[in-house]
């Protein structure tokens, strides 16, 4: 029995031989693949005709014809749900990143503008340098420790190269002996100091009283200053103080830098002696750390004076017995 086919690449019309099953025939003309059905109905309707199986035509020895590919491919899924939740984990981790970097930099700018706002909060060693070693044939390095220093009592911190000494001496004044209250690092080849006095009274003339300070440091060096400029400081509700930058160079070679702050009527004197000029950066350090903590009196300080000690008598005074 004999079906009549129309090739669907070039279009030819023919019978083809059809048994009882459905088979595949060759085109008369161009060879591609038929698609033949079963000849009787009662096996056509058991068997019914398979849909072509075939992709777009190749070329043979004979011609066009269709390749063997058993099924067509499967039509591809679709990744939307993947993709978005590639892109929600890609979004977190950048705003962890962000955070974190936002979070050191507030952190950073915290510490640096008042390490010790809290008065009695004193700090631990907060960081180190490595420097160059003075003698490299025998040290290539030296680390240096940087300590912070507050005092309840004085109202201040400052950044230390080592722990500080407390300790007390006396000024000389008008009024009589004023206490002078010290914080002292000594290594031998540099000395870092921060102390301070009350004066009796809040001075009429604040420039009266920095010049004063300023002629009896030219006077204990034995020479001008070779950097004399204003400097202020400030405490933490926004008030500034004026103040004093000077530098001296002693005839060994020391470099001796001095800041005097008047606050109220209370005297600070910061001061550094270093030799080694390669240093000067840790000087710097140690000025721009000076920071005023808590509340300050609005009227100025008390008064402390030591008590001046007594003079013999000269008139009632008994002779030492020989």
């Amino acid at each position: 029995m004999f079906v009549n086919l129309k090739c669907t690449y070039c279009g030819m019309a023919q019978q083809v031989p059809a048994g009882p099953m459905p088979t595949i025939a060759a085109c008369a003309q161009c060879g591609s693949a038929l698609d033949v059905p079963g000849a009787m109905p009662s096996q056509q309707a058991r068997y019914p005709a398979q849909p072509p199986r075939y992709g777009a035509p190749g070329y043979g020895p004979r011609g066009p014809y269709a390749p063997q590919a058993f099924y067509p491919a499967p039509p591809r899924q679709s990744n939307t749900a993947g993709l978005v939740i590639g892109l929600v984990v890609t979004a977190g981790f950048v705003a962890l990143v962000i955070v974190g970097v936002v979070a050191s930099a507030i952190e950073e700018a915290s510490t640096s503008v008042s390490p010790c706002a809290p008065i009695g909060d004193y700090c631990a060693p907060s960081t180190s340098e490595i420097l160059p070693a003075p003698n490299p044939g025998k040290r290539e390095y030296e680390v240096v420790e940087y300590t912070w220093g507050t005092s309840d009592f004085g109202q201040y911190s400052i950044e230390f190269t080592g722990k500080p000494q407390d300790s007390v001496s006396t000024m000389r004044h008008e009024g009589g002996k004023l206490a002078l209250h010290r914080k002292v690092f000594n290594t031998g080849q540099s000395r870092w100091e921060v102390c301070f006095c009350d004066l009796p009274q809040t001075p009429d003339s604040v420039e009266a009283v920095l010049e004063g300070e300023t002629a009896l440091l030219n006077e204990h060096n034995g020479s001008k200053p070779t950097i004399d400029r204003a400097v202020e400081t400030e405490a933490l509700n926004g008030d500034k103080f004026p103040g004093r930058e000077l530098h001296y160079r002693s005839p060994g070679g020391e470099l001796r830098c001095y800041r005097i702050f008047l606050v109220h009527n209370r005297l600070f004197f910061v001061n550094a002696a270093i030799r080694d000029e390669k240093k000067i950066h840790a000087v710097d350090r140690f000025f721009f750390s000076f920071h005023l903590v808590g509340e300050l009196p609005k009227e100025g300080w008390p008064a402390r004076f030591l008590p001046e000690e007594p003079k013999p008598d000269r008139g009632t005074a008994v002779p030492e017995k020989k």
